[in-house]
């Protein structure tokens, strides 16, 4: 055997061991991937146990932050309707929207202490973002004359709040298993227990 069939050989066993070497952390790392999406389902299922109680918030924080949202997205498509076409009723009709001071939501400050730290600061900061984006729809028609420039800004205004709310609901998007959700209402509850 001369000395380049030698260290061919070498080269050959070299590359051999390096690529069975690959090959055993590819697995490896398949393994600690599989492990990690197991421990992230895992935790998911915990965070939605141990927040059962109080499912009924979680609920309804979501469906103002959904209402919130698509009043913003509705007042947008009003007001661009209402530059595009010169008309002054739309925004005389948006400016007498109800919400004119943030405690015009009606938001409770029992409810407010009442529900987990975390999913109140979602909520307060829906309505702030849902408050910041029509606040100033008063101003769109005042002393009988129309505010096309102010009708521009809220239409950047209320595209920004509205996917800040959107953001505001994916933090909350999950956090109920569909089998609570779609619980069949049927029969009420409180018919399951005794007196």
């Amino acid at each position: 055997m001369t000395t380049i069939d030698i260290i061919n050989t070498a080269t050959a066993l070299a590359t051999l061991v390096a690529l069975g070497f690959t090959i055993y952390q590819a697995r490896l790392s398949e393994k600690a991937l599989l492990d990690t999406r197991k421990s992230i389902e895992q935790e998911k299922i915990n965070r939605q146990l141990s927040l059962l109680p109080k499912y009924e918030w979680i609920i309804q924080v979501n469906a103002e932050l959904r209402i919130w949202q698509e009043t913003l997205e509705e007042n947008s498509r009003k007001l661009n309707e209402a530059i595009n076409n010169q008309d002054e009723s739309i925004l005389k009709s948006l400016s007498e929207f109800r919400i004119k001071k943030p405690n015009d939501l009606n938001l409770s400050i029992n409810q407010y202490k009442e529900m987990p730290n975390w999913l109140s600061q979602i909520w307060i900061s829906g309505a702030q973002c849902y408050y910041h984006g029509l606040g100033s729809m008063l101003y769109l028609y005042k002393d009988e004359k129309p505010n096309y420039t102010l009708a521009k800004l809220l239409i950047t205004n209320c595209n920004e709040m509205s996917s800040s709310l959107a953001t505001l609901r994916e933090y909350i998007s999950d956090m109920i298993p569909d089998v609570i959700l779609n619980t069949p209402a049927s029969v009420n509850s409180r018919e399951f227990f005794r007196d």
